[in-house]
């Protein structure tokens, strides 16, 4: 049984063998990885291009200082007084007229359940 079957496959596979004609796929292959390679070279050198114009400009805009990527200094407080806390506001002395930080309204004191600890502010609607 099993020559039988195996004689069926080989004349159907020499069938389909004749009526096959032959390809030559060498010219596709090499015309394929031509253009490959032209892509990846011109891709490649407008990549170099950018970099070579680029550079140049981006280090002249950093020297100029352009005030584009340089941290912003120190701003001093209006009034001249330096704070000393996150929670501290400036309020006016009634002796010398000198200006002392007091902590303000929300940190001092216990709160309403008689803790200690400042209270956790809830979140804001636009939050």
């Amino acid at each position: 049984m099993t020559s039988s079957f195996d004689d069926l496959i080989r004349s159907t596979l020499s069938e389909i063998a004749e009526e096959a004609t032959p390809v030559n796929l060498t010219h596709r292959a090499v015309g394929t990885a031509r253009r490959r390679r032209t892509v990846t070279l011109a891709l490649s050198g407008v990549a170099v291009a950018a970099i070579l114009v680029g550079t140049p400009i981006a280090v002249s805009a950093a020297q100029s200082g352009g005030g584009h990527g340089r941290p912003a200094g120190p701003k001093p407080s209006p009034s001249g007084v330096q704070q000393t806390g996150p929670t501290a506001e400036p309020t006016p002395s009634p002796g010398g007229g000198k200006v002392e930080p007091t902590p303000s309204p929300s940190t001092a004191g216990p709160t309403p359940s008689g803790s200690t600890k400042p209270p956790v502010p809830s979140p804001s609607p636009s939050d």
